[in-house]
């Protein structure tokens, strides 16, 4: 998920040669990858981020350590009259991979991101984009409820790390 969120790359290689695969290409499922059968990993590649980018990763589960009920990843990047120049939002166990919501997303970017926006964000991402499944701790329903949630907490953290690196601030988010 951190990877779908952060668009790595991953190097596989066999004894016939080597490739870089995409984020996109190399999880098929939950629990699956596109390793041919003679295939190992190398290295996983991750780009760097743009200078102004905050971020922010939160999940609920039943007890700590337990597997996610429902989890987001939240990357903004503003510039420095606060406009949003890119987000990304990724969420976990809500359909049979990672989902990088990229409607959502773009409700945010080349505006400045208000509750108004963090809200409609929410919304698609939750309505629209995550497919979730249920299982014996939460029902679809209550997963779209926690994506929702955890989304708009996410995304209010996130933008508060990307401007306090243009303005230097280190306050606390609150939880």
């Amino acid at each position: 998920m951190i990877a779908t969120a952060l668009n790595a790359r991953f190097h596989a290689q066999s004894v016939s040669g080597k490739r870089w695969i995409s984020v996109d290409d190399f999880f098929v499922t939950m629990f699956t990858v596109s390793l041919n059968p003679d295939e190992i990993l190398m290295e996983i590649s991750f780009p760097e981020l743009p200078q102004d980018t905050g971020w922010s990763f939160m999940e609920v589960s039943r007890r700590r350590g337990d597997y996610a009920m429902a989890g987001v990843a939240a990357l903004v990047t503003i510039d420095k009259k606060g406009i949003c120049k890119d987000a990304r939002l990724v969420y976990l166990n809500v359909g049979d991979k990672a989902i990088d919501a990229k409607e959502a997303a773009n409700l945010l970017k080349g505006e400045k991101i208000t509750a108004k926006s963090i809200e409609a964000a929410a919304n698609i991402a939750s309505n629209k984009e995550i497919m979730p499944f249920g299982s014996v701790h939460a029902t679809p329903e209550y997963q779209r409820h926690l994506s929702r949630v955890l989304t708009k907490r996410a995304v209010e953290q996130a933008h508060h790390r990307a401007k306090s690196l243009i303005t230097g601030s280190k306050k606390k988010v609150a939880k």
